[in-house]
């Protein structure tokens, strides 16, 4: 959780390449492969949690459509678009920001299949990204996932797509394309979710585990109350 904390602290301090180092950081964390497990995995926790949500429920329709019969070219869930002249917080210029700049963590709990696999960013023409593919894509990109072979071949050409185009709205005089990254922001979103599942529930989850004395398995658990 350290090294997460720093890369969060570094990404939201503007140095916006630390997308990749919060990639890796997340797949150590919660990726399984064919050959590997995630930390959470080994230690029987990662499908046992509730996850927190940060986005709208399910996979509304209306989202999805207004991609693949309307003249969006991308909907994203994980970011906001910031109004121009909120410049004096810790996101600077960047018009797109995580979502938890926006809506708070906590309302909404999901399991980690659908957190890990729902569609999130749908791409023009029809190509729906999840946070499983975000994460793949960039570690991949970093080195740190030279062996993920898992990653999905349209889905990372989308994503590549939308990093290096930055915003696709109007740019603003200054604003850089990293400043203006969509897929910056919605690792960002990502990492949040991640540090806010695990605070919020994993103390709770273990002690429960150790007073019935029992060893930690892939079991769900309710969502914590109040969080």
């Amino acid at each position: 959780m350290g090294y997460l904390d720093d890369s969060c602290e570094r990404y939201d301090a503007r140095v916006r390449s630390e997308h990749q180092p919060l990639a890796a950081a997340i797949l150590a964390l919660v990726h399984d492969s064919d050959t590997t497990a995630g930390l959470l995995s080994r230690i029987g926790l990662r499908s046992a949690l509730p996850w927190a949500d940060g986005t709208l429920e399910g996979d509304p329709l209306w989202v999805r459509d207004s991609v693949t019969t309307g003249p969006i070219p991308v909907v994203s869930m994980l970011t906001v678009v910031r109004a121009q002249g909120r410049s004096s917080d810790e996101f600077g210029e960047a018009r797109l920001a995580p979502a938890f700049t926006s809506a708070r963590l906590g309302d909404h709990w999901v399991t980690f299949h659908s957190w890990w696999e729902q569609p999130r960013i749908y791409s023009f023409p029809d190509v729906a990204i999840t946070r499983r593919d975000l994460v793949l894509h960039l570690a991949n990109d970093d080195g740190a996932g030279a062996l993920l072979t898992d990653a999905r071949p349209l889905e990372s050409q989308a994503i590549s797509r939308l990093g290096s185009a930055g915003s696709l709205l109007p740019g603003r005089p200054g604003s850089s394309i990293h400043d203006d990254s969509l897929v910056s922001a919605a690792i960002r979103q990502i990492a949040e979710e991640v540090r806010f599942t695990l605070r919020a529930t994993l103390h709770e989850v273990l002690d429960a585990r150790v007073e019935a004395g029992g060893v930690p398995r892939d079991e769900p658990v309710e969502a914590p109350a109040g969080a």
